[in-house]
């Protein structure tokens, strides 16, 4: 019997450079494709991480919660306010 498997494809967490972890705060600085994006230069904490999916899960200050898309939306990592 033949083995037809697949050849070892990259995982998606390996190829997306993240950089943030829950309770971090980022600020946008971009979100190009959303129909309705929170405004550039809002502040908010990341409450989650879907490193497989690229996925960012953020309270954003203003009251809404609207993830991030890495390799779309464009953010940046800042300090925690203390």
């Amino acid at each position: 019997m033949r083995n037809f498997r697949q050849p070892a494809r990259p995982l998606m967490s390996d190829m997306l450079p993240i950089g943030v972890v829950e309770g971090d705060r980022v600020e946008l600085v971009h979100m190009p494709d959303d129909p309705n994006p929170i405004e550039p230069g809002t502040r908010g904490t990341v409450t989650n991480v879907h490193q497989s999916v690229g996925i960012i899960g953020v309270r954003w200050d203003n009251g809404r919660g609207l993830n991030l898309v890495v390799g779309k939306d464009i953010y940046t990592k800042i300090a925690n306010d203390v």
